[in-house]
């Protein structure tokens, strides 16, 4: 892992990173008996984090947005890495700086 962020620390167009899907959280949450029988929202939250140089993006969504499929984590993956390439300021099919 230490080569991995080495390379993507001296290489601009390299990225090391990892993401976690974390568990579902239902909201809203209340110690009341009547609110707790209501219909509650999940809620899902993805973690994408750049370990060459720290930063970390939540992707949040509830399921009126969308489920837990493979193609809304693929989305959440590909937007972070979208966000990586344009806080660099360089984005896939242009030239880099």
């Amino acid at each position: 892992m230490s080569s991995c962020k080495e390379l993507a620390q001296c290489e601009k167009d390299k990225i090391c990173a990892t993401f976690d899907l974390q568990q579902v959280i239902h909201l809203p949450i209340s110690n009341e008996n009547a609110l707790f029988y209501k219909r509650r929202l999940a809620n899902c939250n993805l973690l994408f984090y750049d370990i060459a140089d720290g930063a970390c993006n939540c992707f949040t969504r509830h399921e009126a947005l969308s489920k837990r499929g493979s193609s809304e984590i693929a989305t959440e993956v590909y937007m972070g890495l979208k966000a990586h390439d344009a806080k660099d300021g360089w984005m896939p099919g242009t030239k880099q700086k």
